[in-house]
């Protein structure tokens, strides 16, 4: 994944490893390579105050500064924001998700940008858009590849994040050590993470 730019269109995947106490694990996933725009930056100090979402008070400390979107960025989000709304959202509801599909329109290269979310609207809107996206199931599974975290701890935190009322896009199955290739057949060929 050498140049993939790691973006938080919203705060879903922060806050269900803050709420199992593990936002390290989302620190050593984007490696210093994460983008964020304000308003999303702005909810995750929002949320940092209310419990179990304290630990989102350390994001900020391996995150670069957020993204301000420009007037142009700022008229397509609103458009953007629009196509989500659904009646009875305030005007800031889903500002964060627009204003990131705004900058990535203006200014990433979508064959290198990879999403972080757990809301489903947003992975449908990526699909739509041709944009790549991982959950928190993606970065237990990377963790457990690179080596810091057994792959049945990295199960176990998956299934503690559900006990805390939180998504896991695409969980069940359990998390498990991918087949060691030579157990594929040879029309399969094993997952890899990098």
């Amino acid at each position: 994944m050498k140049g993939v730019r790691f973006i938080f269109p919203d705060t879903c995947l922060l806050m269900n490893f803050a709420a199992v106490g593990r936002i390290d694990i989302v620190e050593q996933a984007v490696a210093g390579r994460a983008e964020w725009t304000e308003t999303i930056s702005d909810e995750v100090g929002f949320y940092a105050g209310q419990t179990p979402f304290q630990m989102l008070a350390q994001v900020p400390a391996f995150m670069p500064q957020a993204i301000v979107p420009d007037s142009q960025e700022m008229l397509l989000a609103d458009g953007i924001r629009r196509a989500f709304a659904q009646p009875g959202d305030g005007p800031r509801k889903h500002l964060g998700e627009a204003e990131t599909f705004a900058v990535i329109d203006q200014r990433f290269d979508l064959t290198a940008t990879l999403l972080l979310t757990e809301d489903k609207a947003v992975v449908q809107e990526c699909r739509r858009r041709g944009l790549a996206t991982a959950g928190s199931r993606a970065v237990l599974e990377l963790a457990a590849a690179r080596q810091t975290m057994t792959w049945a701890d990295a199960d176990a935190l998956a299934q503690n994040i559900i006990a805390a009322g939180r998504p896991v896009l695409g969980y069940p199955p359990p998390i498990r050590q991918p087949m060691p290739q030579a157990l594929l057949p040879t029309s399969v060929s094993a997952p890899t993470v990098s």
